[in-house]
């Protein structure tokens, strides 16, 4: 194996930098995935979306702050920019998640 290795010179040697850069890459991404769906709280997402239903953004906003799920404070930046522009201050919000 390292004589293939040898023979395809130079080009061989970026080719295993860029493999192992994929690799580092798609290991970080699975765990940053794992990390969060055990941070979800889709009950919180749930009691904020019914306090907004209701009309008590203020509780709802109080219960999503609490919340370490991204969904939740995604949800909270909107209502608490919301009267410039929802869908604006949702997008924002979503960004800064990343």
């Amino acid at each position: 194996m390292f004589q293939i290795f040898q023979k395809g010179g130079p080009l061989m040697w970026s080719l295993l930098c860029t493999s192992f850069v994929a690799l580092t890459v798609v290991l970080e991404r699975l765990l940053f995935l794992v990390r969060e769906k055990s941070r979800r709280q889709p009950e919180v997402v749930e009691n904020i979306l019914g306090g907004v239903e209701r009309g008590d953004v203020a509780g709802a906003m109080a219960t999503g702050n609490r919340s370490q799920d991204f969904i939740a404070r995604t949800l909270v930046y909107g209502l608490q920019h919301r009267e410039r522009s929802l869908s604006n201050a949702l997008l924002r919000a979503a960004s800064s998640e990343n």
